[in-house]
C-alpha cells in the first residue's frame, strides 16, 4: 500500500466588493425627526447610534523555513438604529454604512435589519432589501460581534450554531461593566469537509468584550474582537497556516430623536420589516443566513471535466494502465474537483466518449469520491450501461466519497430493497451502505446518540432490511453479522445478542457464535449491558448450553479485554475464569489471550495500570504455569513511523486450533496527536475445516468423517479487506475439497490483485467569513493513489 499525501493548500482573500461607487449617504428617512419631546402622542423616541467600525486582519503561512505574511485593515464608519420594541420582547435593529474610509467597504453595502431577543442580545432573524444582493460585509461582521447566536434562557455556556460552524459560547459574568463572549471548540463548517483520517487540524476561538456606558442607558461604547483561524497537518509539523482578526468598534455619537413609529404597537419586528422596509429573511440562524448570502467566488478559473480527463489520460495512455507516480495523485485530485461542478451532460459525455476507456476505470473512483447527486446517477446508468463490470468498483469506492448526504443515504437504502438489484451487487451496496452510515453518524455527537439509541431512521432502516433472515437461515444470518460490523453502533447489539450463548440450533454454528461475538466487539463497550458481559464470559469460558469452539472463545476474550476500562469487573472476572492448570485442548486459547493483554498493556496506559493494579493482588499473581505452555498463536505490534502528532503501526494477530492454522489478522493504524487510532488498511485470512485434509493421531479430537458428536465440516478458506475502517465484502478462495484441489492445480504461481483504486484522503472546500468583514476561501485537498 503505497500512502502519498502531497497537501495542495489554496488560500484566497475574498473580497466582497463590487464596482466602487461614491460614499455611501447617510439614509433620508421619510418621516419627519425632532430632537426635542413631543406631546404627540403618535410620535415615540428613536435611539440611532453612530460608531466607527476598525478591524486589522494578518495572515501568516509557515512552511518550517519561510514565514509569508498578507496584512489587510479596514475602517469605517456606520450606523445603528433601534426601530421598535414588539409585545414579544424582541428589538429591531438597523445597521447601515455612513462613510468607508479605508479598505474593502467602498461599494454599495445595503441596509441590515436585526431581530434580537431584548435583554440577551439573542439572535432571531437577518434581514435585507428584498432588491439587494447581499455577500458578507462588515454590517455583518459588526452584527456577528454584537449578537450572541446563543439561545435565550439555556445558560451561560451553550453549543450554538455560529457563522464558522457548530461552536461552544460561553458568556461571562459582568465585571466593571465589562462583559466578554468566548466562542471554541468549532467544528467548521464548509462546502466539502472530508477526512478518512484525521491528518490536519483546523481550529477557531473568538474572544470577544463589551464596554458599557456606566452614566447613560448602560450603551454598549466599544467592542473589542479578537478571532483566529489556525490549520495545521500533523504528518508536516512545521507547516501550519494563521489568519487572526482584531475588530473594535467605537460608539462616536449618541442621538436620540422624536419621530412618528417605524412599526405598529402589536406588530412583530419580523412583521414591520417586512411591511414597513420591504426586507427579505435571510435567515433566524447564522447556518441558514450564509447559505442564502451571494458567495463570491476566488477569481481563478478551475479546468473542466472534460479537459482534466484529457491530460490524466494523456499521462496515462504512453505508459500503461498499471503505472502510477506521484502526478497521478495530483492529477486524480483535479478530476475530483472538477467533477464536483461538471454537469450531467458533461459527465455522460465523458464517460461515453471511447478514447476514455483507457481511464474508466480511475473515473469510476472519481465519481464516487465526488458524491454529488448527479455524479451518483451518471454512475448508476451512463458507467452501468457502458462497463457494467465498473459498477462494483464505484459501489465498493463509494465507502470513501468525500460528500455524505440524505438523498445519498436514502437512494442506496431504495436501490438495496429493490427487485432490479442483482445477486453480485447486492452485497456490495449493503457493505458500502454500512460504512456510509457509520461515518455519517460519527459526524458529530448528536449524530452518534441518534444512531446508538436508534432515533436515526436511515439507521434503523438498513439494519432492519439487513436482518430480516429465517431462524434457520444461517447463510443470511452470517452474511447479516459481518455486514453489519461496518456500522458499529449499539443498534446493532440486540441481533447479535440472539446468538451469544444461548439455546438456540443456530448457536450450534461456530462461525455465527464467533461473527457475533466479533459484531458485539465494534461497539463502544459503554453500551454494554451486565448480561452481555456475562454471555460473553460464559463463551469464554465455554460454559454455554451447547459448546462453543476455539474461535468464538478467542472473539469473546478480545471483546471482553476491551471492556476493561469501562467494566473494572471485567478483568476481576477473566482472572477468575483461568484455569490453573491449563488443559492441553485450552493451551492456544491461553496463548492467545496473554499475547492480547501483552499488547494492550503496550499500547493502551489506562489498561496497563488497571492490570498491573490487579495483578498486585496475591488471588491474582501470575501464575507462570498458564504462561509455559507450547503454542503457535500469538499477538505482535511493532512501530513504523513517528512523528510529534502522528504514530504509524502494524500488528499481527495469528489464531491456531490444535496446531491447525485458524484466522490471522493484519492490521496498519495510524495514531493522531488526541490517541484516536484509525485503521488504514485490515486484512484478515479465516479457514474452517481444515482438520478433514490432514492425517491426525487423535481421531475423536479432529475427525475426519462425520460423527454425531462433532459433525464433518467441508474445509473452506477466505479473505476480507477492510480500507480506512470499512470493510468489503468477504473473497472467497475454496469450499470444499473440489474447489481447493482445482485452486491448486489450477495456481500459476502469480499474485492476484486483491483490490486497486484511488480516494480522497482529505478534502476541505468552504469560505469563511473573518470579524473585518473580508472572507477566507479555503481550498485543501490530500490524495492518496493505487491501494
Amino acid at each position: 500500500m503505497r500512502l502519498i499525501f502531497p497537501i495542495t493548500f489554496l488560500c484566497v482573500i475574498v473580497l466582497a466588493m463590487c464596482e466602487s461607487n461614491e460614499s455611501v449617504e447617510a439614509v433620508e428617512e421619510e418621516v419627519s425627526a425632532t430632537s426635542t419631546p413631543s406631546s404627540d402622542p403618535y410620535t415615540v423616541r428613536l435611539l440611532t447610534f453612530e460608531y466607527e467600525f476598525e478591524s486589522h486582519t494578518e495572515l501568516s503561512e509557515r512552511d518550517g523555513k519561510n514565514v509569508g505574511n498578507k496584512k489587510m485593515n479596514v475602517k469605517a464608519k456606520y450606523g445603528f438604529d433601534i426601530l421598535h420594541h414588539d409585545p414579544a420582547g424582541h428589538i429591531l435593529t438597523r445597521y447601515r454604512l455612513l462613510e468607508c474610509l479605508t479598505g474593502w467597504c467602498d461599494y454599495d453595502i445595503p441596509d441590515l435589519y436585526v431581530d434580537v431577543i431584548q435583554g440577551g442580545n439573542n439572535l432571531q432573524g437577518v434581514y435585507v432589501g428584498e432588491d439587494k444582493p447581499a455577500t458578507w460585509n462588515i454590517l455583518l461582521a459588526a452584527a456577528t460581534s454584537i449578537v450572541t447566536p446563543a439561545l435565550s434562557g439555556e445558560g451561560d455556556v451553550q453549543t450554538a450554531v455560529t457563522p464558522y460552524g457548530i461552536c461552544v459560547s460561553k458568556f461571562g459574568r459582568p465585571a466593571d461593566k465589562r462583559f466578554t463572549r468566548h466562542t471554541y471548540d468549532c467544528n467548521i463548517r464548509g462546502e466539502r469537509n472530508h477526512s478518512l483520517i484525521p491528518l490536519t487540524t483546523q481550529s477557531y476561538e473568538q474572544k470577544v468584550e463589551y464596554l458599557q456606558n456606566t452614566k447613560v442607558d448602560a450603551d454598549i461604547v466599544e467592542v473589542t474582537s479578537v478571532e483566529t483561524l489556525k490549520l495545521a497537518a500533523d504528518i508536516h509539523a512545521k507547516w501550519s497556516m494563521e489568519a487572526k482578526t482584531t475588530t473594535k468598534l467605537t460608539m462616536l455619537n449618541r442621538t436620540q430623536l422624536i419621530l412618528e413609529p417605524y412599526c405598529q404597537d402589536q406588530e412583530s419586528g419580523a412583521e414591520c420589516v417586512k411591511r414597513r422596509f420591504k426586507a427579505k429573511l435571510l435567515g433566524t440562524n447564522w447556518a441558514d443566513i450564509l447559505k442564502n448570502l451571494d458567495t463570491i467566488r476566488p477569481q481563478h478559473a478551475e479546468p473542466t471535466f472534460t479537459t482534466s480527463v484529457r491530460k490524466y489520460r494523456e499521462h496515462l495512455f504512453p505508459m500503461g494502465d498499471s503505472h502510477t507516480c506521484e502526478k497521478h495523485s495530483s492529477m486524480f485530485g483535479g478530476l475530483v474537483q472538477s467533477a464536483a461542478h461538471a454537469t450531467l451532460q458533461e459527465l455522460e459525455t465523458v464517460i461515453k466518449d471511447p478514447e476514455n476507456d483507457i481511464v474508466l476505470p480511475a473515473l469510476a473512483d472519481v465519481l464516487a469520491a465526488t458524491g454529488t447527486n448527479v455524479a451518483h446517477k451518471v454512475a448508476k446508468t451512463t458507467l452501468a450501461a457502458e462497463s457494467p463490470e465498473l459498477l462494483e468498483k464505484y459501489v465498493v469506492a463509494l465507502a470513501q466519497t468525500t460528500r455524505i448526504t440524505d438523498w445519498l443515504l436514502e437512494d442506496l437504502q431504495k436501490w438495496l430493497e429493490s427487485d432490479t438489484l442483482t445477486a453480485d451487487l447486492r452485497p456490495a451496496v449493503a457493505f458500502t451502505l454500512a460504512s456510509l452510515l457509520k461515518r455519517h453518524c460519527s459526524t458529530s455527537a448528536s449524530y452518534e446518540n441518534a444512531c446508538d439509541t436508534g432515533k436515526d431512521e436511515a439507521v434503523n432502516k438498513f439494519v432492519a432490511h439487513v436482518t430480516q433472515c429465517e431462524e434457520a437461515d444461517e447463510p443470511c444470518i452470517l452474511s447479516a453479522l459481518i455486514t453489519l460490523r461496518n456500522v458499529g453502533t449499539a443498534v446493532v447489539l440486540p441481533f447479535a445478542e440472539k446468538f451469544i450463548c444461548t439455546k438456540s440450533n443456530v448457536s450450534a454454528n461456530g462461525n455465527i457464535v464467533a461473527e457475533a461475538v466479533r459484531l458485539v466487539a465494534t461497539v463502544s463497550p459503554k453500551h454494554y449491558e451486565a448480561e452481555l458481559i456475562s454471555n460473553l464470559l460464559r463463551v469464554f469460558r465455554n460454559t454455554c448450553p451447547l459448546e462453543v469452539d476455539s474461535t468464538a472463545q478467542s472473539a469473546a476474550a478480545e471483546a471482553l479485554l476491551f471492556a476493561v476500562n469501562t467494566h473494572q469487573s471485567v478483568a476481576t472476572y477473566l482472572l477468575r475464569s483461568l484455569e490453573q492448570t491449563p488443559s492441553k485442548s485450552n493451551y492456544e486459547l491461553l496463548a492467545y489471550f496473554y499475547a492480547l493483554v501483552d499488547e494492550l498493556r503496550a499500547t493502551d496506559e489506562s489498561f496497563k495500570d488497571k492490570w498491573t493494579h490487579l495483578r498486585s493482588f496475591k488471588v491474582f499473581r501470575n501464575n507462570y504455569n498458564q504462561r509455559a505452555i507450547p503454542a503457535f498463536s500469538t499477538v505482535f505490534r511493532g512501530n513504523m513511523a513517528k512523528l510529534p502528532k502522528l504514530q504509524s503501526s502494524f500488528g499481527v494477530k495469528v489464531q491456531f486450533v490444535k496446531n491447525l492454522f485458524k484466522r490471522s489478522l493484519f492490521d496498519l493504524t495510524m495514531t493522531t496527536g488526541k490517541r484516536k487510532t484509525n485503521s488504514l488498511l485490515t486484512l484478515a485470512l479465516n479457514t474452517n475445516g481444515l482438520e478433514s485434509l490432514v492425517g491426525v493421531k487423535d481421531a475423536s479430537d479432529l475427525p475426519s468423517v462425520p460423527n454425531d458428536d462433532k459433525p464433518y465440516v467441508d474445509p473452506s478458506a477466505g479473505m476480507q479487506l477492510a480500507f480506512f475502517g470499512s470493510a468489503q465484502k468477504p473473497v472467497s478462495f475454496f469450499e470444499g475439497q473440489g474447489e481447493l484441489m482445482s485452486a491448486v492445480w489450477g495456481a500459476s504461481g502469480q499474485s492476484i490483485k486483491a483490490y486497486e483504486g484511488n480516494a480522497v484522503l482529505r478534502q476541505y472546500k468552504g469560505t469563511i467569513p473573518l470579524l473585518s468583514g473580508l472572507s477566507l476561501s479555503l481550498d485543501l485537498l490530500g490524495r492518496i493513489i493505487s491501494f
